[in-house]
C-alpha cells in the first residue's frame, strides 16, 4: 500500500488496514520517514538553499512522524505494548 505519511487520511487508511487484515495487530512500527534528498543541495550553504523546500522537509520529517504516530502507537498499545 502506497502511502504518503503527510497526510493524515492515508496513514489512517493504512492502520485501519493493518486493523482488519490483521485483527488490530502490530508488533512493531519503524517509523523513519524523512522525504527530503530532492529538497537538498547537498553543494549549497543551508541559508542558501530555498526557505520553501527546507519548510516542507521540515514538514515531511516531523508531521510525517507525528500523523503516523497518532494512528500506528494504538495498535501497539492494543497489543501490550504499553510504553
Amino acid at each position: 500500500m502506497q502511502v504518503d505519511h503527510t497526510l493524515p487520511e492515508q496513514v489512517a487508511a493504512l492502520f485501519a488496514q493493518i486493523e482488519r487484515e490483521q485483527a488490530g495487530r502490530l508488533d512493531l512500527l519503524i517509523n523513519d520517514v524523512w522525504g527530503g534528498d530532492e529538497l537538498t543541495d547537498w553543494s549549497t550553504r543551508f541559508w542558501e538553499q530555498s526557505l520553501t523546500d527546507g519548510l516542507l522537509m521540515q514538514q515531511r520529517a516531523v508531521h510525517s512522524h507525528l500523523i503516523t504516530s497518532y494512528y500506528g502507537v494504538p495498535l501497539l498499545i492494543a497489543r501490550g505494548r504499553d510504553w
